[in-house]
C-alpha cells in the first residue's frame, strides 16, 4: 500500500500498469500526459484506445500498452465546468479503482487525472489524485504500489500552497477568472463528500481488515512494536501512514525479513521519535543517519523543523532526487 512519486522519465522503463487520462473536449489526445504516454508506448496505442471504446458509454478502457507497460487504463476526465462535476471525478476516479481492483493490478503508475488548467489546476488535480489514492487504500485489504506521476514544479507548488497572482480587469469578472471552489483537495473534503452520499457504509467498513496477524518472534524489535500499538489503534492505520508494505511489517517482527533503512527510518519517524532515539532504533538492525548522506542530513534537517508526516517528506525528498521513505519497490518491470 505504499506511495510514492514518479517524473516523466518513469516512462523510458517497461512498467506493469499505468493510467492514461484524456480530457477530449480539450483535445488533449496528443498534449499533456497523455500525449507522452502515447509516444512513449508508441502511436498504435491511440487505434488500440479507439479499437476498445467501451460500448455502454462508459469513460473506461483497459488495453496493451505496447512498448511502455503490461496495461493502459484509459480514462475520460469529465471537465470542470460541468454543474454536476463533483460527482463525476468521484465517479471516475472510483471507476478506475475498481478496474485495478477487478484486473489485480499491484503495481499502479499513476498520474494526476487533470481537471482544470494552468499551474492552480495542476495543483489542485495533484492533491485530489493523492487524497484519492489514500481514500482507497484505506478501505482495500490487497496490497497495491501507487506511483503518482508529478512534474516537479507541480510538486513545489503544492508545498509553497500556490495562489495565481493574476487579476482580472474586466468587469463584471468573467467565469474563467473567478475564483473556483476546487472539491477534494483536502482529506476533510473527500470525507464529508463521502459521508453525506454515503458512499461507504459503516458496515463495509467495519469489514475491512485492521489489525494484522503478527506473532512477535522477533525480539530485537520489540521495543519498536511496543511503541506501535501503544499508539496506533490498529496496524494497517500505522502502516499507512509510515508508507509501509503490509507483508514487509508483519515478516519484520515474525523473524522472516529485515526492513531497509528507509523502511525503518519510516516506522520510527511515524512514531514521531525524536533524533536521538530514531538512531538508537536504527542501530537493532545495523543501520544509522550517515552524516556523509546527503539524503540523511537532509532528513535530519527536515526532522528538526518538525516535520514527520512521511508523505511531506517524501515530497521534499522527490524533490530533491532523494530516496523516498517506506517500502519502495521500483515500478518498471
Amino acid at each position: 500500500m505504499p506511495i510514492f512519486y514518479v517524473d516523466y522519465n518513469i516512462l523510458q522503463h517497461k512498467l506493469d500498469c499505468i493510467v492514461c487520462p484524456m480530457r477530449l473536449s480539450k483535445l488533449f489526445l496528443k498534449e499533456g500526459i497523455c500525449g507522452e504516454i502515447y509516444k512513449a508506448a508508441g502511436d498504435e496505442l491511440l487505434d488500440l484506445f479507439q479499437h476498445n471504446i467501451p460500448l455502454d458509454g462508459g469513460n473506461l478502457s483497459i488495453t496493451e500498452g505496447l512498448k511502455l507497460s503490461n496495461k493502459v487504463i484509459h480514462i475520460v476526465v469529465p471537465e470542470f465546468v460541468l454543474d454536476c462535476f463533483t460527482d463525476e471525478i468521484y465517479n471516475t476516479y472510483m471507476e478506475v479503482f475498481d478496474a485495478i481492483r477487478e484486473n489485480k493490478f499491484n503495481s499502479i503508475v499513476f498520474p494526476p487525472l487533470p481537471y482544470s488548467y494552468k499551474r492552480v489546476g495542476n495543483m489542485n488535480s495533484y492533491k485530489t489524485s493523492l487524497n484519492f489514492i489514500k481514500y482507497f487504500l484505506e478501505y482495500e485489504p490487497v496490497d497495491y504500489n501507487f506511483y503518482i506521476m508529478v512534474d516537479k514544479r507541480t510538486m513545489q507548488d503544492h508545498l509553497d500552497n500556490y495562489t495565481s497572482t493574476y487579476v482580472s480587469t474586466s468587469f463584471p469578472i468573467s467565469k474563467r477568472h473567478k475564483q473556483r471552489n476546487y472539491p477534494f483537495v483536502t482529506k476533510k473534503k473527500l470525507d464529508d463528500y463521502v459521508k453525506k452520499n454515503k458512499k461507504i457504509s459503516d458496515d463495509v467498513a467495519l469489514l475491512k481488515q485492521k489489525d494484522y496477524n503478527v506473532v512477535l518472534t522477533n525480539t530485537k524489535y520489540e521495543p519498536i512494536y511496543k511503541m506501535i500499538k501503544d499508539l496506533y489503534s490498529d496496524d494497517k492505520t500505522f502502516c499507512l501512514l509510515a508508507n509501509i508494505n503490509p507483508k514487509h511489517y508483519i515478516n519484520m517482527f515474525n523473524g522472516d525479513y529485515t526492513p531497509s533503512k528507509y523502511e525503518l527510518l519510516a516506522m520510527l519517524i511515524a512514531l514521531r521519535l525524536p533524533i536521538n532515539t530514531i538512531e538508537e532504533m536504527l542501530s537493532l538492525a545495523n543501520y544509522k543517519l550517515e552524516l556523509t548522506e546527503k539524503s540523511d542530513v537532509y532528513i535530519i534537517y527536515l526532522l528538526n523543523q518538525g516535520i514527520y508526516d512521511i508523505t511531506t517528506l517524501n515530497e521534499k525528498l522527490f524533490l530533491s532526487d532523494f530516496q523516498q521513505l517506506g517500502s519502495y519497490t521500483k515500478p518498471n518491470i
